[in-house]
């Protein structure tokens, strides 16, 4: 019983990462169809557990290390927003190819 949970904990981990992940990696470890499903729905589970009760403090400790504030208006973005309220999606888009 305990090799079982052992086996499943690399899948639950993986799920957290990525749903699909769980699936496929009980299957590689050879796990018991209940056992993958359990693992999988549980990992899945705890990312939204986690993100629910602490996605304000992952977004901003985590996220601020890597990606630095910038600026909302600039001319860019200003010209954009003109193009969007006159052209639509589709203005924006051949905006940014001839860019």
């Amino acid at each position: 019983m305990s090799e079982e949970i052992l086996r499943a904990l690399p899948v639950l981990l993986a799920s957290m990462i990525k749903f699909i992940l769980g699936p496929v990696g009980g299957h590689v470890a050879k796990l018991h169809f209940i056992t993958t499903v359990a693992a999988t729905i549980l990992g899945m589970m705890t990312m939204v557990v986690l993100f629910t009760y602490f996605g304000d403090w992952i977004k901003d400790k985590i996220f601020s290390r890597f990606f630095k504030k910038r600026k909302k208006f600039t001319p860019r973005n200003r010209r954009f927003v003109r193009i969007w309220k006159k052209f639509g999606l589709a203005g924006v888009a051949f905006s940014l190819r001839s860019s």
